[in-house]
């Protein structure tokens, strides 16, 4: 598969084209004067590593190529403090893609949390006009552990779903989300073991097939595990931004990392 291309498609799709483009690479200009952008991606960058689905590749790359180049800083200097941000810091999941996608828009090394084999959690700051995107600069200079910043980020998450309710995904199995639609979705699999510790202590599975969705359901084990398993690539392979076809397990009310399948 041509991943440039790919890349080419996803950004367009999320309404970023290029003003010009060449045949293994792309022009892409916003703005004017201090706030003018320009980047040139090239065909290389995007190449994903071999043993990596290519699809899920492309769309966690432009995922990360808009991050940063949606990325607004705070208008005001005073907000950039850890103090200032905590109450407006969110999180997302995304793909082994994410980072070099940063990086090809001209971003600094982002900070990110591996949460297992090719998801990582990104973290952002919620400002005036969008989304800033913490790098790892800006998080080690807040002076702050990193457990502090994690903690803060998943309180807004858990805030923006109180008032949400899980909702079934298909009539005949029991497999559920959130669709909460703030793009936070994924994430909220952050989340499980605090939304209900009950159900999450005597065993959950859990799927991001794609960037905005999470699944979960009740370990039963069995055949039950493995229907929701083949139910998990369906929605991978369907999807619009795939993250994942892993199925992953909360088990005693902990997040285990490990694939169950």
């Amino acid at each position: 598969m041509d991943t440039f291309r790919a890349v080419l498609d996803a950004l367009s799709a999320r309404g970023l084209r290029p003003q010009e483009e060449f045949d293994r690479s792309a022009r892409f200009v916003a703005g004017l004067g201090a706030r003018r952008q320009e980047v040139v991606l090239v065909a290389s960058a995007c190449e994903a590593p071999r043993d990596v689905d290519s699809m899920a590749w492309s769309a966690s790359f432009s995922r990360g190529f808009l991050a940063q180049w949606r990325h607004r800083d705070p208008r005001d200097p005073a907000k950039r403090s850890f103090v200032d941000a905590a109450g407006s810091l969110v999180a997302t999941l995304e793909g082994g893609g994410f980072r070099a996608g940063v990086l090809a828009a001209g971003g600094p090394e982002p900070w990110l949390w591996p949460l297992t084999a090719g998801v990582d959690i990104a973290f952002y700051q919620e400002v005036e006009d969008g989304l800033c995107l913490l790098s790892g600069d800006r998080v080690r200079s807040w002076g702050v552990s990193e457990e502090r910043v994690y903690k803060a980020a998943l309180s807004v998450l858990f805030y923006k779903t109180s008032y949400a309710a899980p909702e079934r995904v298909a009539m005949d199995a029991d497999y559920e989300t959130y669709r909460v639609g703030d793009g936070f979705d994924a994430a909220r699999a952050l989340l499980l073991e605090m939304l209900d510790y009950g159900r999450a202590r005597a065993g959950l599975l859990f799927a991001v097939p794609d960037a905005e969705e999470l699944l979960f359901v009740p370990d039963l084990g069995g055949d039950h595990a493995e229907a929701f398993g083949r139910f998990v690539e369906q929605r991978f392979a369907a999807a619009k931004e795939p993250l994942s076809d892993g199925v992953f397990r909360v088990l005693c009310g902990a997040m285990c990392p490990e694939r169950v399948r």
